[in-house]
């Protein structure tokens, strides 16, 4: 077990990552140029991977009636996530989830101190114990959802949608591996058993048939090809949603790296492995 000096210096460092999140995004703030209708340009990171901070802060704030509260599925350590913003720099109740016990318990200890109404939970979620993850929430319609989950993250957000959930933004990954047009995503029997790495998660076109199929606009995907968005109409200005001009399918740049060529070559490797249609 750590002595207490290593847990606060641990909670020392914590803090300190979070101090230069909070002055990154403050000290690009005056050189952003916000487009309405260009998501891009509403992108920033203090703690997201990518641009996903900027992306949330911008959609939260057109929500025409918000709660102010999150819900977010493979929360990490509570700092490098896509709500720690929301919880951190905008003080929002929120639940944060994450199946790794010492990543929850670095987010436990971290945000006790920098925001209470914050709820972490550690559960390995999956299809059949959505209903634990409801449970704290306010309401069912949360402000913003984000899930990753790297494996079933299609039937969570099934399960939980039939479970009456109705979150206004919603912020899902997607294995670009999968290309731009196939409806597609992992059987969950063989999540934990298949040795291939790029055999996760959900297409993009399977999160849009999924959304779309529950009302949901497409709002877009970030610049690193990694999280796409989706947004209930009613709870915004339709004139505001029918400007947006999203990009629609973007490699992940991380993952080209890793796993080399083009998504056409990665799905190559995947065509062995059942995909089951969306």
């Amino acid at each position: 077990m750590r002595s207490a000096l290593a847990e606060r210096a641990l909670l020392y460092a914590r803090r300190s990552r979070i101090q230069l999140g909070l002055s990154a995004a403050a000290a690009t703030a005056p050189i952003r140029q916000l487009d309405p209708g260009d998501p891009d340009s509403w992108e920033f990171s203090a703690f997201s991977a990518a641009g996903e901070d900027g992306i949330i802060d911008y959609l939260s704030r057109r929500i025409t009636d918000p709660e102010f509260s999150f819900l977010e599925i493979g929360a990490s350590d509570g700092v490098a996530n896509n709500t720690a913003w929301l919880a951190i720099a905008r003080k929002w109740q929120g639940v944060m989830v994450d199946g790794d016990g010492p990543a929850v318990g670095r987010a436990r200890a971290t945000l006790e101190w920098f925001n209470p109404l914050v709820t972490v939970m550690e559960l390995l979620v999956d299809e059949h114990n959505v209903s634990s993850v409801l449970a704290p929430l306010p309401s069912r319609g949360p402000d913003v959802f984000s899930l990753d989950v790297d494996s079933v993250d299609y039937y969570v957000a099934r399960a939980m949608f039939e479970h009456g959930f109705r979150p206004r933004i919603c912020v899902v990954e997607y294995n670009s591996a999968y290309g731009p047009d196939k409806r597609c995503t992992i059987n969950p029997r063989l999540a934990t058993s298949a040795s291939e790495p790029l055999y996760y998660g959900v297409s993009i076109a399977g999160w849009r048939s999924f959304f779309e199929s529950h009302g949901y606009r497409f709002i877009g995907v970030e610049r690193t090809g990694v999280n796409a968005f989706f947004v209930s109409p009613d709870s915004f200005d339709s004139d505001f949603l029918d400007g947006v001009r999203g990009v629609g399918f973007r490699e992940n740049i991380s993952q080209a790296r890793r796993a080399g060529g083009n998504w056409e070559q990665q799905f190559r490797r995947l065509q062995s492995l059942e995909l089951v249609e969306i």
